[in-house]
């Protein structure tokens, strides 16, 4: 987390805004999947959770990705895990229509191309 030391004047750095992302992925998740980030963080996942298939992990900075049979690939660990977001997240749809802009909105193939080139929106949120 950036301390009030560290900050500095200007525009943000491309750190900032990835750290500030990280956060508030994190946020969404504390709050959508409080017993999976329980779970994970014992390095199990219940079957009855609704990311079970996903088989999730959580990431060293405590965020939970799509676990898989990528790991060896050539691949950014974005592309191989993807972030888990929940459906029904402001964040989510923040994220969505950002990926929307940087495919020049063309189209809702393109635009989910892309949010799964770094995320994983599960369908199986459950409501909180």
């Amino acid at each position: 987390m950036l301390k009030k030391s560290n900050v500095l004047h200007g525009p943000l750095t491309s750190e900032e805004l990835s750290e500030a992302e990280r956060f508030w992925i994190q946020v969404e998740q504390e709050k959508f999947f409080p017993e999976e980030l329980k779970s994970l963080k014992d390095n199990k996942i219940e079957k009855e959770s609704p990311l079970y298939n996903y088989m999730p992990y959580l990431d060293e900075n405590g965020l939970i990705r799509l676990g898989g049979r990528l790991e060896f690939c050539n691949l950014s660990i974005d592309e191989k895990h993807s972030l888990i977001l929940p459906k029904n997240s402001w964040l989510t749809t923040l994220i969505v229509r950002r990926e929307h802009n940087k495919v020049m909105h063309g189209g809702t193939a393109s635009t989910l191309a892309q949010v799964r080139s770094n995320y994983w929106i599960s369908k199986r949120t459950p409501i909180s």
